[in-house]
C-alpha cells in the first residue's frame, strides 16, 4: 500500500508547475548563474586591467617616465599640475597621482635618493591596488640598481640577500580541481535539499486537509502508517532528486570542455567514486531529515498558509548552518570532531571534503548517523499525526 501511495503522490506533485519549477528549474538555473557568475571573475582576476597612473607633467620628462611608458603593465596619463591631479582623486576619476621631483635624473646620476611623491586613496581598493603595482616596480628598479652597485664594486650580488626562500607548490588531486566553487557548492545542495520539498510539501497535507480530500484517503482500508510512509518517500524522492540536480549540473558545466569550464575548473574535474558514494552516503539521511521534519509540520498545521509559517521558521533554521559551512573551511574548526554531531552543518562539510577528495570516514559515520537519528524523529513525529484524528482538523 506504501507503493500506491507513494506514486499517487508523485503524480499529483509532479503536475504542479511551482514543485517543478521550486524543485528543478530553480536549482539548475541558478548553478548556471552561479558558474557563470564564478567563470566571469576567475577570467577578470587571471586578465587583471593595467592600472592608470596619472603623472604631474615636468619641463624635462625623467628617463624613469619614459621606462614607464613602455611598460605595459600600467597606462601612463599626465595632468598638468599636483593641484589637478588631486581633485581627479578625490572624483574618483584617478587612483595614483605621481610627482617627480624636478632634479630626479641629476639624483639619480649622482647617487642619491630619487623622490617620487605618490598620492592615493587608501579608502579605494583600485588606488591601493595601483600603488602597490607601482612599488613592485620600484623595487625592482631599486634592486636592478643594487646589483650594478654591487658588481662595480667588485662585490657578489648574492651578499645583498643572503637568506634564499624555495617554494615548491606540493598538488593534490581535488574533484573540482580547487575552484572558487568548492565553499559555495556544499551549501547549495544542502539548501536545495530542503527548499526542493519546500514547493511541495504545503499540499502534501495541509492543502489536502482544505481541499477535503485527505479524509477520503484516510477512511480506505489503508493505514495511516502506510499513508504516512508513502507520503514520506514521496517528498524524499523529490528533495533528492532537486539536490542532486544542482550538483549534476556542475559535473555537466566542467565536463563540457567549453571555455567557461576552463575557467572555473582550471585544473578539471577528478570526482573518484567514493566521493560520489560518500555524498550520496551524507544526502539521503539528510532528506529523510528534512522530509520527516516538513511532513511533520504539514501534518500538525490546520491549513497550507499556516504550514507554509511554520515551514519559512524551519528555512531560517537550515540556513544558518549551512551558510556557516561557506566559512568553517577557512577555520580550525573545519577539523574539529564537533562539527560532524551539528546537524546540517555536518552535512555541507562532509559534501566538501568529498568534494576536495578527503574522505574521512569517522567524520562521514558520525554524520550519517546523526541525520539517521533525527531523520527517524521526523519520521516517528509524521506518522503519530497521521494515526491522530487532530490531523484532520482545519480550523
Amino acid at each position: 500500500m506504501i507503493k500506491h501511495i507513494f506514486i499517487k503522490e508523485i503524480r499529483e506533485t509532479f503536475r504542479d508547475r511551482r514543485v517543478i519549477s521550486g524543485a528543478f528549474v530553480g536549482p539548475i538555473f541558478l548553478m548556471f548563474l552561479f558558474v557563470f557568475a564564478f567563470g566571469t571573475i576567475e577570467t577578470t582576476l587571471k586578465k587583471p586591467k593595467a592600472p592608470v597612473i596619472h603623472v604631474v607633467r615636468s619641463a624635462n620628462e625623467p628617463a624613469f617616465l619614459t621606462e614607464l611608458r613602455s611598460n605595459h603593465a600600467l597606462r601612463i596619463q599626465e595632468v598638468s599640475s599636483e593641484e589637478v591631479g588631486q581633485k581627479l582623486l578625490r572624483e574618483g576619476k584617478a587612483k595614483l597621482i605621481l610627482k617627480l621631483s624636478p632634479t630626479f635624473d641629476e639624483d639619480l646620476a649622482g647617487r642619491k635618493a630619487a623622490t617620487i611623491q605618490a598620492l592615493y586613496d587608501p579608502g579605494e581598493v583600485l588606488s591601493t591596488i595601483a600603488l602597490r603595482t607601482f612599488q613592485e616596480m620600484v623595487n625592482l628598479k631599486n634592486r636592478s640598481a643594487l646589483d650594478q652597485t654591487l658588481r662595480v664594486a667588485g662585490i657578489p650580488v648574492e651578499a645583498a640577500q643572503p637568506i634564499v626562500l624555495k617554494t615548491t607548490e606540493l598538488t593534490r588531486d581535488e574533484a573540482l580541481g580547487g575552484s572558487m566553487l568548492i565553499g559555495m557548492l556544499p551549501y547549495l545542495i544542502v539548501i536545495w535539499a530542503f527548499y526542493g520539498g519546500f514547493s511541495a510539501v504545503s499540499d502534501l497535507v495541509a492543502g489536502e486537509k482544505e481541499r477535503t480530500t485527505l479524509e477520503t484517503l484516510l477512511i480506505t482500508p489503508v493505514k495511516r502508517f502506510h499513508v504516512a510512509m508513502g507520503k514520506f518517500l514521496a517528498l524524499s524522492l523529490i528533495c533528492l532528486a532537486s539536490s542532486l540536480s544542482s550538483l549534476v549540473t556542475v559535473l555537466l558545466i566542467g565536463a563540457s570542455g567549453t571555455s567557461l569550464a576552463r575557467s572555473v575548473f582550471p585544473n578539471g574535474m577528478n570526482l573518484t567514486p567514493l566521493a560520489v558514494v560518500a555524498i550520496l552516503a551524507v544526502l539521503v539521511p539528510l532528506v529523510a531529515f528534512f522530509a520527516g521534519t516538513m511532513l511533520a509540520i504539514s501534518a500538525f498545521a490546520k491549513n497550507t498558509r499556516e504550514a507554509q509559517t511554520h515551514l519559512t521558521l524551519l528555512s531560517f533554521i537550515v540556513l544558518v548552518p549551512a551558510m556557516a559551512s561557506q566559512f568553517i573551511g577557512f577555520t580550525d574548526w573545519a577539523k574539529d570532531r564537533w562539527v560532524s554531531f551539528v546537524p546540517i552543518l555536518n552535512s555541507s562539510n562532509a559534501i566538501r571534503s568529498a568534494l576536495l577528495g578527503r574522505v574521512d570516514p569517522t567524520d562521514l559515520a558520525a554524520t550519517v548517523t546523526t541525520s539517521l537519528l533525527l531523520g527517524a524523529v521526523g519520521i516517528f513525529l509524521a506518522v503519530r499525526l497521521f494515526e491522530r484524528e487532530e490531523v484532520l482538523a482545519r480550523i
